[in-house]
């Protein structure tokens, strides 16, 4: 009877959002690391497994840094043609998928249950769990109660840990390759990624939140996107069926890019699905149906196809 008093006192008196009681204590604030706040009004430990959709998100942020990389290796090679051939940039490629791998892999096995290859989570179940920040609840209009800390354990730390693998395994492994290469101007790939490494540690700390629940729609749009840009870069003004199909099949590179669009429009309609029955399998091969359409109707795309009225 005492306890359930207890609990009822608890719940009316700890303010705020994410403020709590830690167990078998009477001061309410912050959880410790790896709890979060339950409906009682209790820390309660993040013990839940890494859920499906959670795992593509983190896939999603190694991907976008796998995109730049990949955006400025292609960069250097149109500085440098004659030196950067494409099997040099096919092994800065090779390096960078690596890495991003590793980075991953060390990633899942630091956080608890150590050493496998996934990690408990807190349940996301709010915008505002991703900025706690702003909820310290203000008592009597005078004291601030700080109760700030991860509610989405570890799915904010998580990105910034593997970012950090990244950067360091890159420091390690990179040289390496550009020792294979014999080109010192390739080391320009490792100073791009010094830079834009931080820029996307800001802008997870800034939108991890909208990031985290619009990837989903953000993976399908662009990989459609940039599928139709690809395409029309490849056709460069070329209006007939057959030489543009040549010039498509007969680099190898175009379907290196071709096959990473499907890669990312997979993981979007996974991420968005979460494949919770047998039906969701039947939407995968919809990943080869832009491409497909774009092919098909490439006729039909050519600009200068389009009449003025009155003509």
């Amino acid at each position: 009877m005492s306890s359930n008093l207890l609990e009822k006192s608890k719940i009316s008196i700890c303010p705020g959002i994410y403020c709590a009681y830690e167990i078998n204590s009477t001061n309410c604030g912050a959880c410790q690391r790896g709890y979060r706040v339950n409906n009682e009004k209790i820390c309660q430990l993040c013990n839940e497994p890494l859920s499906l959709y959670n795992f593509m998100y983190i896939v999603f942020m190694a991907l976008l840094a796998l995109s730049l990389h990949w955006y400025f290796i292609n960069r250097l090679r149109k500085k440098k043609q004659r030196e950067f051939t494409f099997v040099k940039q096919t092994i800065l490629y090779f390096s960078s998928i690596l890495e991003i791998i590793l980075a991953f892999i060390f990633t899942l096995l630091t956080f608890p249950p150590i050493g496998k290859l996934t990690f408990n989570t807190c349940q996301v179940k709010f915008f505002s769990d991703f900025y706690p920040i702003f909820h310290n609840p203000i008592v009597n209009y005078r004291k601030k109660l700080r109760c700030s800390y991860e509610v989405v354990y570890p799915l904010q730390s998580a990105i910034f840990i593997l970012y950090t693998y990244a950067s360091l395994i890159m420091l390690l492994i990179r040289p390496f390759f550009i020792s294979i290469i014999h080109q010192k101007f390739i080391s320009a790939s490792i100073y791009s990624a010094l830079h834009f490494y931080p820029c996307l540690l800001v802008l997870h700390a800034l939108c991890g939140g909208l990031i985290y629940f619009s990837f989903p729609i953000l993976t399908i749009t662009s990989s459609v996107l940039l599928n139709a840009i690809h395409f029309t870069l490849i056709a460069n003004g070329e209006n007939e069926w057959i030489p543009f199909l040549r010039k498509l099949c007969g680099n190898i590179q175009n379907w290196i890019i071709y096959l990473i669009h499907i890669i990312l429009l997979l993981c979007g309609l996974v991420s968005f699905t979460q494949i919770e029955n047998e039906y969701d399998y039947i939407l995968l091969p919809i990943v080869f149906l832009p491409g497909l359409l774009y092919i098909l109707l490439y006729k039909f795309t050519g600009t200068n196809t389009i009449r003025p009225i009155g003509n």
